[in-house]
């Protein structure tokens, strides 16, 4: 994927901008403080990305004036377990050395992939 850059001007009056980079999307509100909404998309383990659940994080970011990190993860069939998990871990090591309130949200396997980082970074 090339990585790009636009901004989107809400109704609230506040600018969105909208980046991409090889781990998903960054979707930072003009004024965000300390604390980012980590988003990890559903497809059943084989489908979807951050750029198909754009709409979603759109208006979550609208919604709650948060940043939020849409990740991407490597997809089954071919890539096995645990290489989305894996991959998830280090995408939120890396967020989490620059904010410092992360929340974990996932929707469908993504919900599942999130429950099982949280479960990791307990141990």
């Amino acid at each position: 994927m090339t990585p790009f850059n636009f901004a989107l001007s809400l109704s609230t009056g506040r600018l969105l901008k909208v980046t991409t980079d090889e781990g998903g999307d960054w979707l930072i509100p003009k004024e965000h403080g300390s604390e980012v909404i980590f988003f990890v998309h559903g497809g059943g383990f084989s489908l979807g990305s951050a750029r198909s659940h754009r709409h979603f994080t759109i208006r979550l970011a609208k919604a709650t004036a948060l940043g939020v990190r849409a990740c991407d993860y490597p997809l089954s069939p071919e890539h096995r377990f645990p290489t989305a998990l894996e991959s998830i871990y280090a995408d939120f090591k890396r967020v989490s050395t620059t904010y410092e309130n992360v929340t974990v949200l996932g929707d469908s396997a993504g919900g599942n992939l999130s429950v099982a980082l949280l479960h990791l970074l307990k141990q």
